[in-house]
């Protein structure tokens, strides 16, 4: 043991000299160089974003309250709306995420006040994309010119161009700009005004973009990513001219590809396999205008569960781009991108593996006199001094600059979701620093030999810069970024093994499972007790639910509404969920914070249900039929054991017409909205507006008439029950 300890304090002091000599002194400084010059440029990108801020701001105050639509409020009128020219944005979609239907949704009610069209862009109906899309443009069908157009496969270029390449032949012959979005683009209600306006006062721009400000979800993985896209986004914030170009967010004219200008079309389609560096290398080559407005910049919150897995093959996917060009300029500019960024990036890394040596040597001196004369004779503790002054000042400027994009997104949004700093750990952006710069290198070798890339379950293959080949895997289940279902199937997590998950599913085989959304439900179960033992689609009011829980709610509901489920009549455990109902026929809601009973009903022993507060559903083959049987329910006084008898649900019938047990009893429904705050279930009744008479309650045997207990009163007796 002292013999290795000797043998590692030698080696500790030799690094500690060696790290200390001319030619490493020289690599700390240049690391500490890499630093404040990053420092710098986002300085610079946050002084262009806040100048746009001051001037919202300003405009605010002179009255102009549409501050984040325009400069100029007479630009709303009606006479100038008229004029504006017809844009298309062509979204090529792949797979299905969490936060698709929030981006689509914000993309599709632009505030832009000229002809407006969207098109969906799927590889084939099978795409979970496709029916996801095509509810919501059923649900804004009235207000909203969109279609889904199905590409098909792509032969002999990526999946994404083909997709754009197919929207473009599709797109209004009036059309004069088309904009290229990326489905996880979250756009402000002015953006597509905004770029328009741009386009039309400098007609001498080739192509308009943005860029994203990534919102991480807590992986390092996703901070990873957050810092990859930091230092580009200088490149983007220069208030106009830039070299840079965001394939998320591209806004071209529509003839040059109706006429296959500078060679646009058979750029892409002739073997393309990035449409962002395609495009920029064809700006570049005929010396043609990229341009970036300020105001261009989209929050874009990533994957809760993005593992460090997919970080890993977005970034393989990210270097890969340098190994597709189209002319040789392209192939020497690539060339020297690759070992500038490569250099770059391991010296911005190895002077804080220098410095870990020089602090090790420094806790080791007072225990050992071989490293005490090293780290004595050495400047170490100071080099580490400089890189840390240097650290601080890089990620307090990067702190700046996400503080400041935060502020635009949020005044860019004033309806919008909020976004916020505080849930930024920076502990993790400083190793996420570290860790990106280190595999960056790793990533760009590994593509530049490979020659090949899985990007969303499709493999390409490069020859001279172009696609070649293309083989469709079905080993990837979920994008990158937006950890999105390629397929549409239930699968186990990528970084779970295959017996663990059967073993869960095993063990939880009686919980519910993840609800699939049919049409306009989205169901969310949090420690739901209660099953369908036969779960099959069954209908609410026009809305359509795979589920495994019974659920019931006013076919009239158009919020969300939160459901509470008592246990203490079966003897289960606490349950509940969350129920977000879109009901496109009838746009107004439920009042907000109004109290809506609702009931579960045994086959034998009905529950008290209040038939004047919830719309009756009658049994039309397709769904549930609701059955209020009031006077049995008040004689229902005595508590039933599930042991000794298993009471069926008599209240909602599944679609199949069996009866499933049910373990739980519906207490109250929430009508959750923005207007009020929820008051508690003590609180509260259901006012008369609100109150909605079944149609069957006259007909139900045993019922007492018109008569109508007040929802104080039904609380109490329910209570009784218990």
């Amino acid at each position: 043991m002292a013999a290795m300890e000797a043998a590692a304090d030698a080696m500790l002091a030799a690094a500690s000299c060696a790290f200390t000599s001319t030619f490493a002194i020289a690599i700390q400084i240049q690391g500490c160089g890499i630093c404040l010059v990053l420092a710098l440029g986002w300085v610079a990108a946050s002084i262009v974003r806040k100048r746009v801020i001051k001037n919202m701001r300003r405009n605010i105050v002179d009255g102009n309250s549409f501050a984040f639509l325009c400069d100029n409020i007479d630009e709303l009128e009606h006479s100038v709306q008229e004029n504006l020219p017809r844009v298309s944005v062509i979204m090529p979609l792949k797979g299905f995420g969490e936060h698709n239907l929030q981006n689509w949704r914000s993309q599709i009610t632009s505030l832009y006040g000229g002809p407006l069209e969207f098109l969906f862009v799927v590889e084939s109906k099978d795409d979970p994309a496709y029916h996801a899309v095509s509810r919501l443009i059923a649900e804004y069908k009235d207000n909203l010119e969109a279609k889904v157009v199905v590409a098909g496969l792509s032969t002999t270029c990526s999946q994404k161009i083909h997709n754009q390449l197919i929207g473009v032949e599709k797109m209004h012959k009036d059309t004069k700009y088309v904009l290229f979005l990326d489905d996880d683009v979250r756009l402000h209600p002015g953006t597509i005004g905004a770029l328009t306006k741009e386009m039309e006062k400098n007609p001498e721009i080739f192509i308009q973009t943005g860029y994203p400000l990534d919102l991480p979800s807590g992986s390092l993985g996703s901070y990873c990513i957050y810092e990859y896209h930091m230092p580009c986004s200088m490149g983007f914030a220069t208030g106009g001219k830039t070299f840079f170009l965001w394939g998320g967010c591209m806004m071209m004219h529509a003839d040059d590809f109706r006429q296959d200008r500078y060679g646009v079309v058979s750029g892409l389609r002739d073997g393309g396999y990035s449409d962002d560096m395609t495009l920029a290398a064809i700006a570049g080559q005929h010396k043609r205008l990229i341009s970036s407005p300020p105001v261009a910049v989209f929050p874009h919150p990533l994957a809760s569960d993005l593992s460090f897995s997919r970080y890993w093959n977005y970034l393989r996917k990210q270097t890969f781009v340098l190994e597709s060009y189209v002319s040789n300029v392209n192939w020497m500019m690539n060339r020297a991108l690759f070992t500038s960024h490569c250099y770059l990036s391991w010296g911005f890394v190895c002077p804080y593996i220098m410095a870990l040596v020089h602090v090790l040597a420094a806790l080791r001196a007072p225990y050992s006199k071989v490293v005490k004369e090293a780290s004595d004779s050495s400047w170490g503790l100071f080099l580490v001094g400089l890189l840390f002054i240097c650290t601080l000042i890089e990620l307090v400027s990067m702190w700046n600059l996400t503080k400041v994009e935060i502020q635009l997104c949020n005044m860019l949004s004033p309806e919008g979701p909020k976004v916020s700093l505080d849930s930024y750990n920076w502990g993790l952006v400083f190793i996420a620093l570290l860790v990106d710069n280190f595999l960056y290198p790793i990533s760009a070798f590994r593509s530049h030999f490979s020659q090949s890339i899985n990007w969303s379950g499709i493999r390409y293959y490069l020859r001279d810069g172009k696609i070649s080949k293309i083989e469709r895997e079905n080993s990837s289940k979920y994008t990158d970024l937006g950890g999105k279902h390629l397929y549409g199937k239930r699968t186990y997590p990528p970084n779970k093994s295959l017996l663990g998950y059967l073993s869960r599913t095993l063990v939880q085989w009686h919980q519910p499972k993840k609800y699939d959304v049919r049409t306009d439900v989205n169901v969310t179960p949090w420690k739901t007790k209660s099953i369908f033992h036969n779960s099959q689609p069954v209908t609410y009011g026009g809305c359509h639910v795979k589920h495994r829980c019974f659920l019931a709610f006013p076919a009239h509901a158009s919020h969300t509404l939160r459901f509470e489920y008592e246990p203490r009549l079966w003897k289960v455990e606490a349950a509940m969920a969350f129920v977000s109902v879109q009901n496109s026929k009838r746009k107004a809601a439920t009042a907000t914070g109004e109290r809506v009973p609702l009931c579960v009903m045994p086959r034998e022993k009905s529950m008290a249900r209040a038939p004047d507060a919830v719309s009756h559903l009658r049994d039309d083959g397709h769904g549930p039929a609701v059955r209020s049987r009031p006077a049995q329910a008040q004689r229902c006084r005595h508590h039933l054991d599930a042991r000794r008898q298993r009471p069926a649900c008599g209240g909602v019938r599944p679609a199949s017409g069996r009866f499933g047990r049910v373990d739980v009893m519906l207490r109250a429904a929430t009508v959750i909205g923005t207007a009020e705050p929820v008051r508690a279930r003590e609180e509260g009744a259901v006012p008369p507006a609100q109150a909605q008479p079944s149609p069957d309650k006259d007909k139900e045997p045993g019922s007492r008439g018109n008569e109508r207990v007040s929802a104080v009163k039904r609380e109490r007796k329910s209570s009784r029950l218990l």
